[in-house]
Parts: structure tokens; sequence; C-alpha cells
């Protein structure tokens, strides 16, 4: 999976952010990307908690879908913001409120623990899940 991630001003703005038509393509990916599926990650920072932890706004778009919860996209983006901001040794928490806008407010929380020297040891991913819909197939 890739996500393209896109840092918004506001709240407002990414209540602006809507579906479209066709699903994304992003050139230059490495050979084995070329085919992947490319999701958009859209992000903004909110204040920070006493103890630390970030706390962000996210939706995430794919063509004419919106998915109120990708624990996927939200690891990427704990992930990437450690590497530009994180240092060695340390741990960094992140608290992702996702699918608003769609009426199925989710929260899920990373851990990323930073490497000894550099780059990231372990990312935890966490969070509960609701049956949304259930269902069977006879073929």
């Amino acid at each position: 999976m890739t996500f393209v991630l896109v840092e918004l001003e506001s709240e407002e703005a990414l209540r602006l952010v809507g579906t479209v038509g066709s699903p994304l393509f992003v050139s230059g990916l490495d050979e084995d990307w070329n085919e992947t599926f490319v999701g958009m990650y859209f992000f903004v920072r909110s204040k920070d908690r006493p103890d630390g932890t970030k706390v962000l706004r996210t939706r995430m778009i794919e063509g004419t879908l919106e998915d109120p919860a990708t624990g996927s996209a939200a690891s990427d983006l704990a992930g990437y913001l450690s590497i530009i901001e994180g240092k060695p040794k340390e741990s960094l928490r992140y608290e992702l409120i996702q699918g608003v806008e769609m009426g199925r407010r989710s929260e899920i929380f990373i851990e990323v623990v930073m490497g000894n020297e550099a780059g990231i040891a372990d990312i935890y991913l966490e969070g509960s899940s609701v049956q949304v819909m259930k269902g069977s197939l006879t073929i």
C-alpha cells in the first residue's frame, strides 16, 4: 500500500476534502510498487495532550471511497512524522481521529519507538472495532 500524506492547515480545510471520480495514479514509484493501492491521507495537527501525545485529525480517501479508520495509513503517518521529528531511543505517541466527516468517528493510537542510533525500531497500533455489517455468500 502507498499513502500520499497531505498536511492541511485547519480542520475547516479537512472538512472540504472530498472523494473524486477515479483512483489516484502516482508515477515514478519503485517497480514493486507500480501496481499498488494508493490512498490520500489528509491530516491536521491538533493541540498535543499534556502527556505529550500528538493529536491529529485525519481522512483517508481513495477515489470514490472514504475509510472511517485506516490503521495502515495511521501507522505510515506516525512513522513518517517520527522519522522527521523524533530522536534516537525516543518513544512517540499519537492519537489519530478519523471518520468524523462521515459520521463514523474512530480513534487510532500509535506508539513509535525510535532505534538506538537512527530509524524506527517498532511501531505499535492500538484501537478497538465495532461490527458494522455481517453477511454470507453462497457460491
